[in-house]
């Protein structure tokens, strides 16, 4: 046997070691020889909002586009959704609501705020003053806008709120947001970028990025009902695929929200159901960091008893929301995702809603959320605790009777006094002191995940050290840095899909052919 100095060996274990961890991160694709089936100049993953925006742009900038989507159908969560969209400063704004002080700086310092140190400040800040823009080109689409509302308030940022969610539809849709009316936003954007030649092909899912030797990305793998497919893109490539809300292992290893609402019972998911994190997983095979995981969009799905942050619309109902503990710890009267989001900071992520018989006498339990005027129903479902006693309702939900107890003492005081001294509630300041007495588990209904690719204000996708992946582009929910871990409100999501999908795409067109 031939001897080996420590040095040899040092060396040759050095080398080996580096060729396992390169050959981890590095795509397969590179060792590939670059042959190819078809060739387009900018190719977009994903025909959801961002899809159809990116689309939009970059077939009116000349190029030849092809939107792959792994469905059947176009339009993915956003076509779903309530087809909102947050701008500030806008004719409909100044008419619907009378405002008229709100720019990009507040706006940003709202998100900012809600960001919770997650944020990409370049980023959010880019998108902030984007939106008024990006909504006069929804506009432009030929999308109608009917109403303008506000969230709900969120402590300490009360003085950045404005009226900035933009509902869209027409004479027939009401005021509400309603889950369904997204096909007022995409349909006219994609026949937008249909009529300036954009094509799709659906039912054809999009399994790897193609790099060339200096790490550029020049196409990528699909597979069709015929098999796999190789499509070079020429000016770049568009990742638009949402987040990873049905991916389990994805969402263990990046949200803790998320993980809970997929694998416990009572939790819904509400987004696509293709949503399964294909654009985030193919951008960090290709070297892409990321930004701002760990965040869920999540409302309440246990009804309004205490509360009513899961709607813009409807009024505020009697109770509070307590933890295992039987404590209070947040204003219930607040903006969906900051309550969610302190749901889920609680231990063991427990929250039951209280209130009493006066509540359902004087508000009804369909006020609250739920099927009878009543909550016998509930009751009988079980979807609703009833007990004659608090002592006998904390046990029966398992909580703290002491502390349930020592909190409605506190909170019965608070309101012959008219003033929340714990949170600052404003809004149902009524005494929950009749028997009997109810509660409700809350849940979540969850619209997807926040946090994803690393971008920046180019919509080029990025290294975790900030540059950019020659020819890549992503935006809307398979990106991160504009938000953080709370939903900041309705109309966020859209924003990103037609800010970000915009640049994606008419920066992709740009580009000389590689």
């Amino acid at each position: 046997m031939k001897n080996i100095s420590r040095r040899q060996f040092l060396k040759g274990g050095a080398a080996a070691a580096a060729a396992g961890i390169l050959g981890s991160i590095m795509p397969a694709a590179m060792a590939e020889e670059a042959t190819f089936d078809r060739e387009v100049d900018v190719l977009v993953i994903g025909g959801g909002g961002t899809g159809v925006a990116a689309a939009c742009e970059a077939a009116e900038a000349g190029a030849e586009v092809l939107v792959v989507e792994k469905l059947g159908l176009m339009g993915g969560s956003t076509l779903m959704s309530g087809g909102m969209i947050h701008a500030w400063g806008t004719d409909e704004q100044a008419e619907y609501t009378g405002t008229t002080d709100d720019n990009a700086d507040l706006m940003f310092n709202y998100y900012k705020g809600c960001g919770g140190g997650f944020i990409d400040d370049d980023v959010c800040y880019d998108m902030c003053v984007g939106s008024h823009d990006d909504f006069l080109w929804c506009k432009e689409c030929g999308i109608n806008y009917v109403t303008v509302f506000s969230v709900q308030n969120i402590p300490g940022l009360t003085e950045y709120i404005r009226p900035r969610i933009h509902l869209p539809g027409d004479e027939t849709s009401g005021t509400a947001g309603i889950p369904g009316l997204g096909h007022f936003h995409v349909n006219p954007i994609w026949a937008r970028a249909q009529a300036a030649g954009a094509t799709c092909e659906t039912n054809t899912a999009a399994k790897k990025l193609i790099t060339n030797e200096n790490g550029a990305v020049i196409g990528a793998v699909v597979e069709n009902k015929d098999g796999e497919v190789r499509i070079k893109a020429r000016k770049g490539v568009v990742l638009a695929t949402s987040g990873y809300d049905y991916n389990v292992e994805m969402a263990k290893a990046m949200s803790k929200s998320q993980y809970i609402i997929l694998t416990e019972e009572g939790n819904i998911s509400g987004s696509c159901v293709g949503n399964t994190g294909d654009g985030i997983r193919m951008g960090m095979e290709v070297g892409a960091g990321l930004a701002g995981i760990g965040g869920a969009i999540n409302v309440s799905l246990n009804g309004s008893i205490g509360r009513d942050p899961t709607s813009n619309v409807g009024g505020c109902t009697t109770g509070i929301s307590v933890n295992k503990y039987g404590q209070r710890f947040v204003d219930e009267w607040c903006q969906y995702g900051y309550y969610m989001n302190a749901v889920f900071n609680q231990d063991d992520h427990i929250c039951w809603t209280i209130t009493d018989q006066a509540a359902v006498d004087r508000e009804g339990g369909t006020a609250m959320g739920f099927t009878s005027e009543d909550l016998s129903a509930d009751v009988e479902a079980g979807s609703v605790v009833k007990a004659d006693t608090i002592e006998e309702l904390a046990k029966a939900i398992g909580i703290s009777a002491e502390g349930l107890a020592t909190t409605l003492a506190t909170w019965n005081a608070d309101c012959a006094k008219g003033v929340d001294t714990a949170f600052g509630k404003t809004e149902c300041l009524n005494p929950i002191e009749v028997g009997p007495f109810y509660a409700a588990k809350t849940a979540s209904y969850n619209l997807g995940t926040l946090g994803g690719l690393k971008i920046n204000t180019d919509a080029q996708v990025c290294r975790f050290d900030g540059t950019p992946i020659e020819h890549l582009y992503a935006g809307g929910l398979c990106t991160g840095g504009w938000a953080g871990q709370f939903y900041p409100g309705s109309g966020t999501a859209i924003l990103s899909t037609v800010h970000w999908g915009r640049k994606a795409g008419r920066n992709a067109a740009a580009n000389e052919n590689i």
